[in-house]
């Protein structure tokens, strides 16, 4: 089990709950000691069969309801692909200039992703402080992808997000494959990123790189 703070801006509580394949037996020691953590949860994300007993046992617990939100995939990637034909353009780390433009493409993100980014500004000005974010610049930004969430051996790359005016020429592929490259380019061993399965313009994108599927997993939210 890894208690893990979420690619969202939580406060109150600040934790979603990661769940790693465990055995269906051990849901209710699970539930059991993360109760003696946490009074709370916005949410927990995990395979489905273990994400749902664990959300029943919480729930039964604690006398509140809870609800499947989105069914996601882990996709993979050792090597990257690279495009072809290239695509125009170049990978740089967003500046602070580009602030304004980066925390209105992140509002929108959220909302075309149901990701709750409870203040965009702020937290894109965080990852660009850290030089976590990306864009593609094709004459002016084009696409955007941050590098989060980073494990021993490798790193998460997210929020990638293209303007719809921009779509259809490469350029989220395009930023996806370059960020990938330099991250392992890095000495990360591999990259990782989860994507929507209801969204099939990404989970193609992605596997045209290099991305490979390794697991599915469930969001079930609490309220």
């Amino acid at each position: 089990m890894d208690a893990q703070v979420s690619g969202c801006a939580w406060r109150t509580p600040p934790h979603k709950l990661g769940l790693t394949q465990i055995p269906i037996a051990s849901i209710p020691l699970l539930v059991h000691d993360v109760v003696g953590v946490y009074t709370a949860l916005p949410a927990i994300l995990g395979p489905a069969a273990e994400a749902t007993e664990f959300a029943k046992l919480w729930t039964r617990r604690l006398g509140t309801k809870w609800a499947v939100g989105m069914r996601q995939r882990i996709f993979l990637l050792e090597r990257v692909i690279a495009p072809t034909p290239p695509i125009h353009g170049t990978l740089r780390k967003a500046q602070n200039a580009d602030l304004a433009l980066v925390a209105e493409w992140g509002a929108d993100f959220a909302r075309d992703t149901s990701t709750p980014i409870r203040d965009p500004f702020t937290f894109l000005g965080r990852l660009i402080r850290d030089g976590s974010l990306y864009l593609w610049d094709d004459g002016e930004p084009r696409s955007m992808a941050a590098a989060v969430g980073t494990t021993p051996n490798g790193i998460r790359v997210g929020y990638v997000y293209t303007p719809p005016s921009f779509r259809g020429s490469g350029y989220a592929t395009a930023t996806v494959a370059s960020l990938s490259q330099s991250l392992l380019n890095d000495g990360q061993r591999f990259c990782f990123l989860y994507t929507d399965l209801a969204n099939p313009i990404s989970n193609a994108i992605y596997q045209r790189v290099g991305y490979r599927p390794v697991s599915d997993v469930v969001d079930v939210n609490f309220c």
